[in-house]
């Protein structure tokens, strides 16, 4: 939020902002969610008013928007996480994961994860 300016908003942005946003909750009855890194508070108070205004929106649509917008944000911290750099192998960054087997309360071995977008 700092990066996309939210700290730097003028008393009418900050005043639009609080109304639109509690608004939105009022309307749609989930906080509004957004994906902002890499956006300006120009970004981030235009979807806001766009999303509040759109009269055909449906809170099962607004539940699916922000959903997607939790994806963007989980996938963007995941990516800050992994860094490439190659081996003498010519081989890249990579992930591990631990993954049990419950019912066992042991290591799953031989489970195939895939990460993809």
């Amino acid at each position: 939020q700092g990066r996309a300016g939210l700290s730097t908003l003028t008393p009418e942005e900050r005043q639009n902002f609080t109304k639109w946003n509690e608004a939105y909750k009022s309307k749609f009855n989930i906080p509004f969610i957004l994906a902002v890194r890499n956006a300006s508070k120009y970004t981030v108070l235009s979807a806001l008013e766009g999303r509040l205004s759109n009269v055909n929106s449906s809170q099962q649509e607004e539940i699916a928007h922000a959903l997607f917008q939790v994806d963007k944000i989980a996938f963007m911290r995941l990516l800050e996480k992994v860094t490439y750099s190659q081996d003498q192998e010519g081989h890249g960054g990579f992930l591990t994961c631990h993954v049990l087997d419950t019912a066992n309360g042991i290591p799953a071995y031989g489970m195939r994860i895939e990460l993809y977008k």
